[in-house]
């Protein structure tokens, strides 16, 4: 079997049986938290239920819209929203395959093989659709095609990633650098694409006013250092532990791998460009939520 086709084949893999479980499962996923507020917000406006500039959730809630505007039951909407959540990384990974990018058809696949446990709960989550938005978008950068159309769609893609979620920029940034050392693109497209990214950003916080939640989280950043040497008595980094010998132990299984492989071809660099952001990451969520918040948010 060819590598496309290997590639092809692991996405019916992962996604067919997420599909049905998002099926079986949709009351869970969909009459809780934010994911219930958007769909009642669908229903009373008929209208896409956009906060703030999260534009891009209009694509996860266009055929629940659709199901609500020819007035059809709430349980029909409720599992059509289930599944969008499920075919919308789908069909961006099958985009990501048909550009021949193969190892990053991968990379898409390692989200709902590593984080897809707890969150699987969380349908709506605009941050795991930035990766997903984010991952195509470098697809299209690395790609072979040579036209103005694939600018085009570089700065579709990069528009909705960067106005989908306040962490997206750093994933855009990370990715676009990542790629580089990869030598998937050369200095002068990272330099344009990084360019487009900052000129996004600035337009986004000119424009469109901070959103209540995205000011909270700013805030919180202000006492990220405070007593940072407690780190480790965290309730949530006791939890997060904890849950590494439990639902995440697959987590530290690829980090292993992942450091196994780095030493082994003597990539000391990227094993470094690879952990630094890991700690960094760990370190920002659970020193901004040392109380340790539900487990599905924490994935998140």
């Amino acid at each position: 079997m060819q590598s496309n086709q290997k590639s092809l084949f692991a996405i019916g893999l992962f996604f067919i049986p997420l599909l049905v479980l998002s099926i079986i499962f949709y009351k869970e996923r969909t009459f809780a938290f934010d994911a219930a507020y958007q769909i009642f917000d669908l229903i009373q406006t008929g209208e896409f239920a956009i906060q703030g500039t999260r534009f891009g959730a209009a694509f996860l809630q266009l055929p629940s819209l659709v199901l609500i505007r020819f007035g059809q039951p709430l349980s029909t909407i409720g599992v059509v929203y289930s599944m969008s959540a499920i075919l919308l990384p789908a069909v961006l990974s099958l985009f990501i395959w048909r550009l021949k990018q193969n190892q990053l058809v991968y990379v898409a696949l390692l989200f709902p093989l590593i984080f897809f446990g707890h969150s699987f709960y969380w349908a709506h989550s605009e941050l795991l659709q930035s990766c997903y938005w984010t991952l195509l978008t470098m697809s299209l950068i690395s790609s072979k095609i040579h036209s103005i159309f694939k600018w085009i769609l570089i700065s579709l893609g990069l528009s909705i990633t960067i106005f989908l979620h306040p962490i997206s920029p750093l994933l855009v940034i990370y990715a676009l650098i990542f790629l580089y050392l990869q030598n998937l693109i050369n200095l002068r497209a990272a330099l344009c694409v990084f360019l487009l990214t900052a000129v996004l950003i600035i337009f986004r916080h000119l424009v469109f006013p901070t959103m209540t939640y995205d000011a909270n989280i700013y805030a919180r950043l202000d006492t990220l250092f405070d007593k940072f040497w407690l780190f480790f008595s965290y309730k949530s980094s006791k939890q997060f532990r904890s849950e590494c010998l439990g639902s995440y132990w697959l987590y530290p299984l690829c980090i292993l791998g992942i450091v196994q492989h780095f030493i082994r071809n003597r990539q000391y660099l990227k094993l470094t460009f690879v952990f630094l952001p890991v700690f960094a990451l760990l370190f920002t969520v659970h020193s901004m939520f040392r109380w340790a918040l539900p487990l599905f948010q924490m994935e998140n």
